[in-house]
């Protein structure tokens, strides 16, 4: 386990997934869960990490590392009917002037026509951008450790990001939780309080995929 993992193992409890099948890794394959609890492997792995499954539940996007260097991933998709495996994106984001090929938390839109991302330029931080996927234009949309596409709720189809802006001798880091525009607009704040993902979900009256 890398010290970014390890510092989101700490820090970040991921964002729940509403009543339904489920993705997860192990061992470094993408599993998906059905309803009836029956687990399915979708990909052979064993460097796959980070799945999401899209709002459909038709397709699973996700993280793949290069054989020779773990901080370098690549996007792909796996469909979860026939496990035909795509590749999404591939390359460097620029990040200040400088590419960055560790990616992490890839989800897409319901057209799956943009992908968003996390770059991750420190241990502790990252920055969110959105991905043209028929261009491959690159936008910027906030500082980020972790977000999610809201789905229902009055914010729905905005981005709920955590941001943890500063450290503090108390408690370490800092959280604030924000929704967001995807043009990287601040909606509005939500809490500043040490809470995991569905709580600040919750706070703001929504719903996550």
């Amino acid at each position: 386990m890398n010290a970014w993992h390890f510092a989101c193992l700490l820090l970040v409890t991921p964002l729940c997934l509403t009543a339904g099948p489920s993705v997860f890794e192990k061992d470094g394959r993408i599993w998906l869960r059905a309803e009836s609890g029956v687990d399915m492997a979708l990909t052979a792995g064993p460097r796959d990490s980070e799945p999401w499954l899209t709002l459909d539940r038709k397709t699973v996007v996700f993280c793949r590392a290069d054989p020779a260097d773990q901080f370098n991933t690549s996007v792909y998709s796996v469909d979860v009917g026939s496990h035909g495996l795509r590749l999404v994106f591939s390359g460097a984001i620029t990040y200040n002037g400088q590419p960055y090929r560790y990616l992490g938390r890839p989800q897409m839109d319901p057209g799956a026509k943009t992908l968003l991302v996390i770059v991750r330029h420190s241990v502790t931080n990252g920055a969110l951008f959105s991905i043209d996927l028929a261009t491959g234009a690159q936008r910027y949309v906030a500082e980020a450790a972790d977000f999610e596409v809201i789905r229902s709720g009055p914010d729905a189809h905005l981005l709920l990001l955590n941001q943890r802006m500063w450290p503090t001798e108390r408690d370490g880091y800092r959280y604030e939780w924000w929704i967001y525009s995807r043009d990287g607009q601040r909606v509005h704040f939500v809490t500043a309080e040490r809470v995991a993902g569905d709580v600040a979900l919750r706070l703001a009256g929504s719903e996550a995929n």
